[in-house]
């Protein structure tokens, strides 16, 4: 009984875990930071700090992206309070040196995050913050003004994200682009194995692009024989010619593909031609053997058996208006019988059931 609770439990826990969406991507953060004043307050003799940080919407800390403390990390009291000092994964370097004086000091900054936390997990999709502070000489000890401190939200997805939030005292010329990884095809699909068409007639063939959040969707279509039919950009096939061929649909890299054997029936009354009224096979389903009639012949026809995948499993020539094949050795199942001569070809499907 104990190990049917505890198997139910641990069901249960299974089933309500929360499912969520993780895009890999990258964000970008360029700023320039501005001088701080008054220099009574912020003393940039000789060294001044910076750093910037990823919270979720909540304001939990999810990883450092740059700190450039060195050992005056102290200093910057949001990102030590938010961190607790974790730099894991951050760009870190040597506190940067004053570059002229208090009131002409700027300097720019590019901040990257790829997205994930400091265990490199990628975290889930949603809100996020970013956050950037700086200070001089300044400390938790109150005697000193904390540095000036901003965040920006901006939602990670699968959606590009671009932010200018306008000027800030101390923070200026912010740009903010989440740029979400291109999501591959991993597969297509048709909704067709087989069409069976008379010349001129037309079947739409669907694929089925997955996954559904693919970045490209686009679908390139093409026959392999363009003497028997084409194929329009949105799928539709029409019939030219008699004969075979194939439609592909490939995705827009190329990667992944799938295929449709076309049969187009040829139709003509003039003399030497086949006539599809007078195509006959029987009987159908069929176990051992297969009876095919045709007239006219006015030459060799080609016999010519295929799978609906479009595999060739049995050829043969025939000089007789009714020619029997054997199909004893072919498994169960639907199969096409393709007849052809010099001008034209006629196709039928038939069952082998035993």
């Amino acid at each position: 009984m104990r190990h049917k609770i505890f198997n139910f439990i641990l069901t249960g826990l299974f089933f309500t875990l929360p499912l969520y969406s993780q895009t890999s991507g990258l964000l970008t953060f360029d700023v320039r930071s501005e001088k701080l004043l008054p220099q009574s307050i912020w003393t940039f003799t000789p060294k001044y700090i910076i750093a910037a940080w990823i919270t979720d919407n909540n304001n939990n800390f999810v990883r450092s992206l740059y700190v450039k403390a060195n050992v005056r990390k102290q200093h910057l009291v949001a990102w030590n309070a938010a961190s607790g000092g974790n730099v894991v994964d951050a760009v870190t370097g040597a506190t940067y040196d004053s570059v002229g004086s208090p009131s002409t000091w700027t300097r720019s900054h590019h901040i990257t995050w790829d997205g994930k936390n400091t265990s490199k997990v990628l975290v889930p999709d949603g809100t996020y913050k970013l956050w950037i502070e700086q200070t001089s000489a300044n400390s938790a000890s109150g005697t000193v003004q904390d540095g000036p401190v901003y965040s920006i939200s901006f939602s990670k997805g699968s959606t590009t994200v671009h932010l200018t939030p306008g000027n800030q005292p101390y923070f200026t010329l912010m740009d903010l682009v989440w740029t979400p990884s291109a999501v591959p095809v991993t597969s297509v699909t048709l909704d067709k194995d087989t069409i069976v068409l008379d010349r001129n007639d037309s079947v739409t063939l669907v694929a089925t692009v997955l996954p559904s959040n693919a970045t490209d969707k686009t679908i390139n279509w093409f026959s392999l024989n363009t003497s028997v039919a084409v194929v329009s950009a949105t799928g539709i096939v029409k019939g030219i010619g008699g004969g075979t061929t194939k439609i592909v649909a490939t995705s827009a890299d190329g990667s992944v593909s799938d295929t449709c054997f076309v049969i187009v029936n040829g139709v003509s009354s003039s003399r030497g031609n086949l006539n599809s009224d007078f195509f006959d096979i029987y009987p159908n389903p069929a176990s051992s053997v297969l009876t095919i009639r045709i007239y006219p012949l006015g030459s060799t026809s080609f016999i010519d058996v295929y799978t609906l995948a479009g595999i060739k499993v049995m050829s043969m020539e025939s000089n007789s208006f009714s020619t029997t094949i054997p199909v004893n050795n072919l498994p169960e199942g639907m199969y096409l019988i393709s007849v052809r001569n010099r001008n034209q070809s006629l196709c039928r499907t038939f069952q082998i059931n035993r």
